[in-house]
């Protein structure tokens, strides 16, 4: 039979190894717990300022940008101010040289009452102009300086045209129709067929020619102007200007978005039709 004192001695081991293994279970417990504890608060920690760390980074580069495009956009203003400098002091040198070269027009010229109507330039040097009145200009140097001429006439003048520097016509109000061989030096009237206003004339060569003007009136002539003879036009609009490209083709145009062809010399005229109803003023071909 065991000893009972010997008994209380083992049981009381056991239950301090019992209370042992509680107290060391307890702080592994409450390491395990504080363990957490940390974990949520780093956590925490993290949450709240590593996104402010990440914007200040962000907003840091964005400032560096925004400096980077601000030095550029300074470099760009002063660009544009001296490109501005460079024009401004280009536009003062051309105003300057043309200052220097601007065309004198001598005392006759100054005295013109009204409008010079035609110019026509033969040459980068030689040309004429007319106008009101009976007006006849010349220049031998491209304009820089001009003489009258005396046209003998009153009657105003709306158009000029040269085959050459000696041989030239003008024609003007009332039917008025001038001629010259000598570049003008003197001029002389030619038998018009009309009374009205023609308001173009157009030479190929020294012979043959075309004006047109008032009504549709169409005159031509093969012998310089020493006869003229009135073509039938297709219409009754006024027409302001005549061209022809040889002895066979030609055009006139005129008031209403009048265009009018022909390709024989002018005996048969053939109205074109036109993608407006404006006047029109003048015509060109060059083939």
């Amino acid at each position: 039979m065991q000893d009972p004192e010997q008994s209380d001695t083992i049981t009381g081991g056991l239950i301090d190894l019992l209370r042992g293994r509680a107290r060391r279970m307890r702080w592994t417990a409450y390491g395990f717990i504080v363990a957490i504890i940390g974990v949520i608060l780093a956590a925490i920690v993290l949450y709240q300022y590593v996104p402010t760390l990440v914007t200040a980074e962000s907003l840091a580069r964005e400032e560096a940008r925004l400096e980077a495009l601000q030095k550029r956009l300074e470099k760009l203003d002063e660009d544009i101010l001296q490109g501005e400098q460079s024009r401004a002091a280009l536009k003062a040198d051309i105003i300057e040289r043309i200052r220097q070269q601007e065309t004198r027009i001598f005392d006759p010229v100054q005295r013109v009452e009204g409008t010079l109507r035609s110019v026509h330039f033969i040459d980068q040097a030689v040309g004429w102009a007319v106008g009101e009145g009976g007006t006849i200009l010349a220049t031998g140097d491209g304009g820089r300086t001009w003489q009258a001429q005396q046209s003998g006439t009153g009657e105003r003048l709306y158009a000029v045209q040269f085959v050459d520097q000696a041989v030239g016509w003008a024609v003007g109000r009332s039917g008025a129709i001038l001629a010259t061989s000598d570049g003008g030096q003197t001029w002389q009237a030619q038998k018009s067929p009309t009374g009205v206003n023609l308001w173009s004339v157009q030479f190929l060569d020294q012979a043959v020619g075309w004006a047109v003007g008032y009504g549709g009136i169409i005159l031509a002539t093969t012998d310089g102007g020493q006869n003229w003879q009135a073509q039938r036009a297709p219409i009754d609009e006024h027409l302001h200007s005549v061209q022809f490209i040889d002895q066979a083709n030609g055009w006139a145009v005129g008031n209403s978005g009048t265009i009018l062809a022909t390709t024989d010399g002018g005996q048969n005229w053939q109205a074109q039709e036109a993608p407006t109803s404006e006047d029109l003023r003048s015509v060109q071909f060059v083939n």
